[in-house]
């Protein structure tokens, strides 16, 4: 049965992959962990043992069209292609803290040497700000512009957490999404980026999440059409439509895997979806208990009790994981600690078939710690089945 699941993966590489690249080289260098990493520019992951990273959540990695690592940051220091620290690249306000997603990269649409970093803290007051990375500067090594270093969204101080984004509708332009965690203002905030640049007013929608918290992750799906928001220590995920074209985030409902549905709180939740967007896939580690449990659901569903009916058990990891969709289409699985990933090698598979393997991806005695790099996707392409 598993060698019918494969083949027909390979036919849908086949038929899809001339469709559908998400940034051709941009995505093909990882940097994270504990100086980890690993470059898919053979078309598989290898590890990479030239990495100064430190990050102890998700971070960004960058590269050129062609596969040429440009640089990486954990949302505290920004670190180029020599594994140094780009001389203005020290000192931002974010927080590289235990699965929290901090950092979030987008490319200027009007220059490609031009990226803006943006960066989001953990209580300490800052909340969501960017920095302007010119790749000219310092001999083509890159740097932070002058005088464009942590500036602060309005009324951003308390999207702390989690940052992160998606292409618009129309393919070119981008949105950046945070949660704005405050008694007064529980809400989403979606930053359009375009041709003229920041729009820094934002498109705001209601959370129906707990006011006052961290959010740790959120994840949009390959199509633009859902998001996901996760916290750590917490009973809940918070599933979620979005609109690519106006930035819109519409709640539908809270859920839990239903072994634990009754769990006080877990110590760490994480969440992704597959390329085709028709699965969703989350771990969870109860507190104070041993493994993580990695759970499959079918995301076309937006009916809570249908949604929770397609839930599918597909594997148990020895630790906390953190999860990343990679540029093979494959879910990539951190292993706290140890110097290897996990890896789901066919997510549009339903069921147990979509392949869990355990220490699939050496790291040469670099260890991995609770994220992976997130990315914007150059492009998209709707896969339909």
């Amino acid at each position: 049965m598993r060698s019918r699941f494969k083949k027909v993966w390979l036919i849908l590489q086949i038929l899809v992959v001339p469709a559908w690249s998400f940034s051709q080289g941009e995505f093909n260098n990882w940097y994270f962990g504990n100086d980890a990493g690993v470059t898919f520019n053979s078309g598989i992951p290898v590890y990479l043992t030239d990495g100064s990273l430190l990050s102890a959540g998700h971070c960004v990695s960058v590269s050129d069209s062609s596969g040429s690592f440009l640089f990486s940051s954990n949302s505290i220091g920004v670190i180029n292609r020599n594994q140094e620290v780009m001389p203005e690249g020290h000192h931002l306000h974010g927080a590289s803290t235990g699965f929290s997603q901090t950092s979030f990269v987008v490319q200027n649409l009007e220059s490609t040497n031009l990226y803006y970093l943006f960066t989001t803290d953990i209580n300490t007051g800052f909340g969501l700000e960017y920095s302007i990375i010119n790749m000219e500067l310092d001999g083509g090594l890159g740097d932070i512009e002058p005088g464009q270093k942590c500036i602060p969204l309005p009324g951003m101080t308390k999207a702390i957490g989690a940052v992160t984004g998606t292409r618009h509708k129309n393919n070119k332009d981008a949105w950046v999404v945070v949660k704005i965690s405050d008694t007064n203002n529980n809400s989403y905030a979606s930053f359009l980026i375009n041709s003229s640049g920041l729009n820094t007013v934002p498109v705001i929608s209601n959370s129906f999440s707990p006011v006052n918290f961290i959010s740790t992750e959120i994840k949009i799906s390959p199509d633009g059409t859902h998001l996901i928001l996760t916290r750590y220590a917490t009973d809940f995920f918070e599933f979620c439509r979005f609109n690519s074209e106006t930035g819109q985030v519409i709640p539908l409902f809270h859920f839990m895997p239903s072994p634990f549905s009754g769990e006080d709180s877990a110590s760490t939740i994480c969440a992704e979806y597959s390329i085709d967007s028709k699965h969703l896939y989350v771990c969870i580690k109860p507190a104070n208990t041993g493994p993580g449990y990695l759970f499959q659901y079918d995301a076309t569903l937006t009916d809570s009790a249908a949604f929770m009916s397609s839930e599918s058990l597909i594997g148990v990891v020895p630790t906390r994981c953190a999860l990343q969709l990679g540029p093979d289409w494959k879910i990539y699985c951190t292993n706290a600690m140890v110097d290897s990933l996990h890896v789901i090698n066919y997510p549009n598979i339903h069921g147990p078939g979509c392949d869990l393997h355990l220490n699939a991806v050496y790291l040469k005695n670099r260890t991995c710690a609770d994220g992976l790099p997130q990315f914007l996707q150059r492009y998209k392409a709707y896969i339909h089945s």
